[in-house]
């Protein structure tokens, strides 16, 4: 034990910038009270820093799941959309997000709906087949142009698929 804190003593005293994040601006001192509240405080960097440095995973928890077809439109009709939207002008305040989900079934999938970096709604759904279509709509405030965003997550946050519309303003 004694080792391992002159060792962290001699790597604080060498980076101040670590010491100042462990410590914050308080100046380096070596009681045996503050060397017990650093290495608690070195414990807490690690544990919470280590998931950051963690791969991510190369596929998805389910390796057969998938979206086969993901298409904004203006409405559906018979289960299927009547057309592809990419671009929606803010006369339309309704736009429909379409979803054909293959080996899902028994699971829950929810399409979160996101404008700037803000989710703002999530609409989940339960997948009762092999093959499922689904659909989820959304009412826009004609003010919030830009960019919009469907994620298209498993029950455990897995994201499957993304889609894109621009929200712009009529000509």
């Amino acid at each position: 034990m004694i080792s391992f804190t002159k060792e962290f003593a001699f790597i604080l005293s060498r980076y101040p910038q670590l010491r100042e994040k462990v410590f914050g601006k308080a100046k380096f001192m070596c009681g045996i009270k503050q060397w017990r509240c650093f290495l608690a405080r070195i414990y807490l960097l690690v544990v919470v820093s280590l998931p950051a440095f963690a791969e991510p995973p190369d596929s998805s928890p389910i390796p057969d799941a998938r979206v086969a077809r993901a298409v904004f439109t203006s409405g559906i009709e018979a289960r299927e959309p009547l057309d592809r939207m990419v671009v929606l002008e803010n006369s339309a305040t309704s736009i429909y997000f379409f979803t054909d989900l293959r080996n899902l079934q028994g699971r829950k999938v929810t399409h979160r709906w996101e404008f700037d970096g803000q989710v703002i709604s999530e609409i989940p759904f339960e997948v009762a087949g092999p093959r499922w279509r689904v659909f989820s709509q959304k009412t826009l405030n004609p003010s919030m142009l830009g960019r919009w965003t469907v994620v298209v997550v498993d029950q455990s946050g897995w994201p499957l698929h993304a889609s894109i519309f621009e929200y712009k303003p009529a000509e």
